[in-house]
């Protein structure tokens, strides 16, 4: 699964409203849709929403969310962040699709089981400061569980450093792909769980964007998985040569052997240092075992390397400059 940057995402949105064709009013709403899907089977119909949006897309975003809770029965108010600005056009139309059943508070008093954040979306790239980022600390102070729209507000989608004030969600429940700043650990605090639904961008363009970044979890990986033939052997399944451990740290290339063996090679070969000879015999009968010829160390080049068709090189290996040879 790949994970496009900010700039790439808005290209995949531009496609798929030119070439669906779709209004981006009704992609917006279609996105809305998704989160509600995903609201419904995780929160029950007796909590308190308060809706928090902002002006720009997110915000729409956030309004259609609160008019589809709505009319599912939740019990919704909303708090315009920005309520003197003209706002983003598919904003003002969601602004105007609200019910006037729903209530418009002008001071926030948290009075809520939920607060669903939209105020920034990922568009966002400056630190959030001012009204703005008291209003984020004000909402992180609640002691209300929080859930945001794509991407908490504040956050910078494409990982990159952040400062100012940034939503700290319980959730965040982010549209059509993952952000490359979900995976940063540094910004744990400002993601929480995590949920991708579908609001139907084009796959084409989505495939054809080109990325360095990719995610991979046990749906998408199910499909790399090819059928074993019944009268198979280990032979066709590819020989893996993993190079590591030193003195005190077999361990390394014992684990990384192990899990080549448990993610599909048919034969493992391990090289390791003398010392390791007797542990990785021991502990993983399955593999194959080289050793250095040195006790302590891996240092020296590793030869018939067309006799592999997987090359794994470092766990365990040490910093010591004898192996630098490799």
């Amino acid at each position: 699964m790949q994970i496009l940057s900010a700039e790439q995402t808005r290209k995949a949105d531009a496609y798929t409203i030119a070439n669906e064709p779709i209004k981006s009013i009704d992609l917006m709403e279609r996105a809305s849709q998704a989160f509600v899907d995903w609201f419904t089977l995780k929160f029950n119909v007796n909590k308190d929403l308060l809706v928090i949006a902002g002006s720009g897309n997110n915000g729409g975003d956030a309004l259609a969310i609160a008019r589809i809770l709505y009319e599912k029965k939740y019990h919704v108010e909303v708090y315009l962040a920005s309520p003197q600005s003209q706002g983003s056009d598919d904003y003002a139309i969601n602004l105007k699709r609200l019910p006037p059943e729903i209530k418009r508070i002008e001071q926030l008093d948290f009075n809520c089981d939920i607060i669903i954040d939209g105020i920034f979306g990922s568009g966002i790239a400056r630190p959030i400061e001012g009204e703005l980022g008291t209003l984020i600390d004000k909402i992180n102070g609640s002691g209300k569980l929080i859930v945001s729209v794509d991407i908490a507000s504040g956050l910078i989608p494409d990982g990159l450093p952040v400062e100012g004030s940034v939503i700290k969600p319980d959730f965040t429940v982010s549209f059509q792909l993952p952000k490359l700043a979900f995976m940063l650990p540094e910004n744990s605090n400002n993601v929480g769980q995590w949920a991708m639904v579908d609001i139907g961008l084009d796959d084409a363009i989505i495939t054809a964007q080109k990325t360095g970044y990719h995610y991979f979890n046990e749906d998408n990986t199910k499909g790399l998985l090819r059928p074993r033939l019944k009268f198979a052997h280990k032979g066709d399944f590819g020989h893996a040569l993993i190079v590591g451990g030193s003195f005190g740290k077999i361990g390394a290339n014992l684990l990384a052997s192990k899990a080549c063996l448990k993610t599909g090679a048919g034969l493992i070969t391990s090289l390791v240092p003398n010392c390791g000879y007797p542990i990785l015999q021991t502990a993983f009968p399955e593999a194959m075992c080289l050793v250095s010829g040195t006790n302590h160390l891996i240092n020296f080049e590793v030869k018939n390397l067309s006799n592999y068709s997987t090359l794994g090189i470092g766990p365990g290996i040490g910093t010591n400059l004898e192996t630098l040879s490799l």
